[in-house]
């Protein structure tokens, strides 16, 4: 065997060959070891070979053997620790990310978030009453960001262009809105969606109607003329709707852009409640 089988079985080497030296100095000078010695330092060695094989086969460091199965989810888990880790550090980024991105206006770097986290609120509201308001407060974030944009005003030429195409995104805003709560009226025959729409309206309009003389003439100070002239068609198709609440017309209407369409004609409101009571036209 080889003398690297013996590292891990050192203090027993040591004492073999202690043993040896002292038998040797006994030994008498020029003369063989006689028979007895022999036998002897032949029955020791075999005596101590198995121990000395076992202790050089064994790990000479490291923790005791594991289960197989424990072994598996050592190695499983260290990446898991590791991502779950990442997953933390990178959801804090992207909350801080998305607070600091909260009075970002357009054209700045962090706009892009803001608009990305209110996809997200919109995705994850649940009714359609839920999205239409949703829609409706981001219309009047586009408003607030314009206020912003002009400040005391008068704007220039790029700041106007900014403004433009704000409330041009306030308009889709408000015509989706709009669309689901004034649908979700008809279909549930319910004036409180429609009520939201007015109470919003009001302070929309006092938003915009301000813009427009801070505004140059050009697309920015159209834009702004435009969203307000929506907002009278807003206000005009809430007030037809809620006179003809629970008409039984109204639940084959046809739809445009701001949802269900009033009755050209005349109609029976339905009572949910009571008897068929007369209903206005439009």
């Amino acid at each position: 065997m080889g003398a690297g089988r013996f590292t891990a079985g050192s203090g027993t080497r040591r004492r073999v060959e202690a043993e040896l030296a002292g038998r040797l100095r006994q030994l008498p000078v020029g003369e063989l070891p006689d028979e007895r010695f022999k036998a002897e330092l032949r029955a020791q060695l075999v005596a101590i070979a198995p121990r000395i094989i076992d202790e050089s086969a064994a790990p000479s460091a490291g923790p005791p053997s594991q289960p197989a199965g424990a072994h598996r989810f050592v190695v499983l888990r260290r990446p898991l620790i590791a991502f779950t880790g990442a997953a933390a550090v990178l959801v804090l980024l992207l909350s801080l990310a998305v607070w600091m991105a909260g009075g970002a206006l357009p054209g700045q770097s962090l706009y892009g978030i803001k608009r990305a986290s209110e996809n997200f609120q919109l995705s994850v509201a649940g009714s359609d009453t839920s999205k239409g308001l949703k829609y409706l407060k981001f219309a009047g974030n586009r408003a607030g960001e314009s206020s912003k944009l002009v400040g005391s005003g008068p704007a220039d030429a790029g700041t106007a262009s900014l403004v433009a195409s704000t409330l041009r995104a306030a308009d889709r805003d408000t015509r989706d809105g709009v669309r689901l709560l004034s649908t979700a009226a008809v279909s549930d025959v319910s004036a409180d969606p429609l009520t939201k729409i007015n109470n919003w309206l009001g302070p929309q309009r006092s938003r915009i109607a301000a813009l427009v003389p801070k505004l140059p003439a050009g697309p920015g100070r159209s834009q702004a003329t435009s969203s307000l002239a929506l907002l009278q068609q807003v206000a005009i198709r809430t007030h037809q709707l809620q006179a003809q609440l629970g008409c039984t017309c109204l639940s084959v209407a046809h739809t445009d852009s701001l949802g269900p369409l009033p009755c050209a004609t005349g109609c029976v409101a339905k009572s949910p409640n009571g008897p068929t009571l007369p209903g206005g036209g439009s």
